[in-house]
């Protein structure tokens, strides 16, 4: 499928998270059952057309989870692949991927419409990541996160007990609301995908502060987050559930989402802050990159052609 080039930093994500997963599950086999879920799966291919009229292509979300998937031994249990509209070329995509087809559950429903139907599959006390990559916020449901969030058994981690619930990541398109929230038929699709309307007072006081409303949508789904995962089996405040964002913005500075990662394992929010560094290394990169493609569009020769 055709995407924008600032879309490769949501596969950055995942697949620095699942690459983690995978090393521990290599070496450390049957510890215990994953399961892969993606609700907005596309066709598993990416294209981006750069500004040269050059083609660069990736893996796409469901290739590269089922690639780190396939690598994890016998704790890899099950993957869960969702896409309403392309669902022939997804599973002609995934073809050369599959190694044991009973492992993998095909589904080509909403989002809505399918979670209830995944989650019965899905052991409670196993661990279980949700990718969520809508191609715009009215495709993103609060009521769909919040069942994936209550999807949930007793843990323990170091001799502490903790509420175990799936891993989230999760790309929340504000592009879409920050250009049209203004308008009452976009504000319904923004609550619905926030789960409140808190975010018109929010939105209010970005405009009185003249910041950036795009901030507004990011702390009201952030608190969102922040109160589904809510642990009361953990006594320490600093202990609780914390969720991640990270801004993605164009060569130009838009803003046009925020990647969210929540989980309630104290060792998976171990490893994902481990990972920041790189993932923001390697965004600051591909950013720099795509300049350098945008001056060579124009005639212009950096400095790195002529080395």
């Amino acid at each position: 499928m055709e995407v924008k080039y600032h879309s490769w930093a949501k596969y950055v994500f995942l697949c620095s998270y699942l690459q983690a997963c995978e090393k521990i599950y290599k070496y450390r086999p049957g510890m215990i059952r994953f399961y892969y879920c993606d609700l907005f799966s596309g066709d598993g291919k990416c294209n981006c057309v750069l500004p040269t009229n050059e083609i660069e292509s990736w893996d796409g979300s469901a290739r590269s989870a089922l690639y780190y998937c396939k690598n994890m031994g016998e704790s890899y249990c099950g993957a869960f692949l969702n896409d309403a509209e392309n669902m022939v070329a997804l599973q002609n995509n995934l073809k050369d991927l599959i190694d044991d087809s009973s492992k993998v559950h095909f589904f080509d429903k909403k989002a809505d419409d399918v979670i209830d139907e995944i989650l019965v599959k899905i052991p409670v006390n196993s661990q279980s990541f949700f990718f969520l990559d809508p191609t715009a916020h009215s495709d993103l449901s609060w009521t769909t996160i919040e069942k994936i969030g209550n999807h949930t058994s007793n843990g323990n981690y170091q001799k502490k007990a903790f509420t175990r619930r799936p891993e989230i990541m999760i790309n929340l398109m504000t592009v879409g609301m920050q250009r049209n929230y203004k308008i009452p038929a976009n504000q319904e699709a923004i609550t619905k995908a926030l789960g409140t309307d808190e975010w018109k007072d929010e939105i209010r006081k970005c405009e009185e502060k003249e910041e950036p409303v795009y901030l507004g949508f990011e702390r009201v789904f952030r608190k969102q987050l922040s109160n589904l995962y809510k642990d009361p089996l953990v006594n320490d405040p600093k202990e609780q559930p914390t969720p991640y964002s990270f801004k993605v913005s164009t060569a130009k500075n838009q803003v046009i989402y925020f990647m969210f990662f929540i989980s309630s394992h104290p060792l998976a929010n171990k490893i994902f802050k481990k990972l920041l560094p790189y993932m923001n290394e390697y965004k600051n990169k591909r950013l720099a990159e795509y300049v350098v493609w945008e001056a060579r569009a124009t005639g212009i020769k950096p400095l790195t052609d002529f080395y």
